[in-house]
């Protein structure tokens, strides 16, 4: 947009000048300082680009805050569901009082062993700042018939990408979230009778955006005990998001 004057405005040099800042600081610093300016406000990185700050700073995959804890799907309600584990009592919201931001969950499916994926939209859910040593435990859900889904192999691959506060981009299974995780549950299908009188077989595990195939881990089973209400969604994120991204979204709790 045109200044006053007539001559064209430059972009401030302040959130570069900040990245550059950050990356003299220790990671945990650093990270803390980043979620501290992106909390404060959501775009004030607008003009930079994600991969900026993993060069600069080296961030892939931290887990400090946030984490998927497993992904299972639910035969019966033809239902993909996600735990997060949320881990600190502080980090979520700028001030108390304030709208939260946003963990962001994008779901693929996959039909040959890992080879291609299809993007199956985003889920989301509201968290903030509560004080309290316990960590809490949200459930995101994802609507998919998986029988419907099925092609000629009797096993699906799902993969999900948790992000805090920057969605994952669409048809980007490799993508590797700042803040968050990935995690894959292997799906044995049968016929919907068989679902009828049995649940599909899941195994979970969790693969750290950071770490090879060959050190990743079993999930642990989701404790319903542990669950909270979702919150309502506010709008929030690290960067601008189409309103299209509105639609995609389905955020429930058992």
């Amino acid at each position: 947009m045109p200044s006053p004057n007539g001559k064209p405005s430059t972009p401030s040099l302040q959130p570069a000048l900040e990245l550059i800042y950050l990356a003299t600081l220790e990671p945990e610093q650093a990270s803390q300082r980043l979620r501290y300016f992106l909390l404060n406000n959501p775009n004030y990185f607008a003009n930079l680009s994600e991969n900026a700050f993993r060069i600069v700073l080296n961030m892939n995959g931290d887990t400090v805050y946030e984490s998927l804890g497993c992904v299972r799907y639910i035969p019966l309600l033809d239902q993909m569901y996600a735990s997060i584990d949320i881990k600190q009592d502080c980090g979520y919201s700028f001030r108390v009082g304030n709208p939260g931001s946003r963990e962001y969950i994008r779901f693929y499916l996959s039909f040959d062993r890992g080879t291609t994926w299809q993007d199956k939209g985003i889920s989301a859910v509201n968290v903030v700042d509560q004080a309290g040593s316990k960590s809490r435990l949200f459930l995101v859900t994802k609507k998919l018939d998986l029988l419907e889904e099925q092609q000629m192999e009797d096993t699906i691959l799902v993969r999900a990408i948790l992000s805090w506060n920057s969605v994952p981009p669409a048809g980007s299974p490799d993508w590797t979230p700042l803040w968050g995780n990935v995690a894959e549950t292997q799906v044995r299908l049968g016929s919907r009778d068989d679902r009828r009188k049995r649940g599909l077989r899941t195994e979970s595990r969790i693969r750290f955006a950071d770490e090879p195939v060959s050190m990743v881990g079993l999930g642990h089973r989701y404790d319903t005990a542990d669950a909270r209400p979702v919150e309502t969604l506010s709008s929030t994120g690290l960067f601008p998001s189409s309103s299209a991204l509105s639609r995609d979204y389905q955020v429930s709790a058992v």
